[in-house]
């Protein structure tokens, strides 16, 4: 039998806002019914099927791997369960960046690896895994199949981190992938892969006429700063020349020189700018001299 009432701390599946602006405060306890009817989606795209999921509190749902469930400075404050993944939550005081660094480290120790890139290299920004998964969060991979992370601002600066385990790792963003040009590759892009914790929401690009541009959109806990110089670091292994940042409370920005498959020179910036703050705009143009 289901228990009547479900922790506050479990809101976080809900993903919905706590009325504060509007000056209504949150209730102490969420009717366990009222949760689930929010989070199944219904409708025939119910990931639950003919069972309904089952939420509990204070621990990992049963089945999901002990690799997934412990991580120093985290506490386990309850989870879900569908018939095919499962959901943990985990509370640290630490903020989102350090918490989701941490938690990489600690997957990679685990046996857990990033999914396989696309088959074709389209080159440019790639995101880490199939179409859909990188709206939930970063992808990882293992024999047990494919884990989501995900993670939740806390108040006085901690962070909630939300940890899905799909069984079936195709399905998790760990199968192959295909991925073809959306735009003319008049400059070769080296493959550009996110940061840990930001999650590529679009991309695109358009080039031709000398000038060659691509940008992408992200969500996450980085700084302008802390984005550039990882993508920095990508292009600078592929043979591309940055330059120092320069910054302001918007932008960051860096001067990009490259050499296209004919050797000839192309320079522009690497440009990174705050949408909101917990979105970032990160672009790439390029342009090459006339031939006239």
């Amino acid at each position: 039998m289901r228990a009547p009432f479900l922790h506050f701390a479990l809101v976080l599946f809900l993903a919905a806002p706590t009325g504060e602006g509007n000056g209504q405060q949150p209730p102490a306890v969420i009717p366990t019914d009222l949760a689930l009817a929010l989070i199944d989606n219904g409708g025939g795209m119910s990931m639950s099927g003919n069972r309904p999921p089952r939420i509990v509190v204070g621990r990992a749902p049963d089945g999901m791997p002990a690799s997934l469930t412990s991580a120093e400075g985290g506490t386990v404050i309850g989870g879900i369960e569908y018939p095919d993944r499962a959901t943990v939550v985990l509370a640290f005081t630490l903020p989102p960046n350090q918490v989701l660094l941490g938690f990489e480290r600690l997957l990679a120790s685990r046996g857990w690896t990033r999914p396989p890139q696309p088959t074709e290299d389209r080159g440019g920004f790639v995101a880490s895994a199939s179409s859909y998964a990188p709206f939930w969060g970063d992808v990882y991979c293992a024999d047990s199949g494919s884990a989501q992370v995900s993670f939740v601002p806390a108040a006085g600066g901690g962070t909630y981190l939300k940890v899905q385990h799909i069984r079936e790792k195709a399905r998790g963003g760990c199968g192959p992938s295909r991925v073809m040009s959306a735009y003319i590759e008049t400059l070769k892009f080296p493959t550009l892969v996110p940061p840990v914790g930001m999650s590529q929401r679009s991309s695109g690009g358009c080039g031709g006429g000398g000038s060659n541009e691509i940008s992408a959109h992200f969500v996450g806990p980085l700084e302008p700063s802390d984005a550039l110089a990882h993508y920095a670091k990508q292009l600078q292994a592929a043979g591309w020349r940055i330059g120092a940042p320069l910054a302001n409370a918007t932008v960051t920005l860096a001067s990009a020189e490259a050499k296209d498959s004919e050797s000839k020179a192309w320079t522009g910036t690497l440009m990174v700018t705050r949408v909101s703050p917990s979105e970032l705009e990160v672009t790439i143009r390029m342009a090459r001299p006339s031939d006239r």
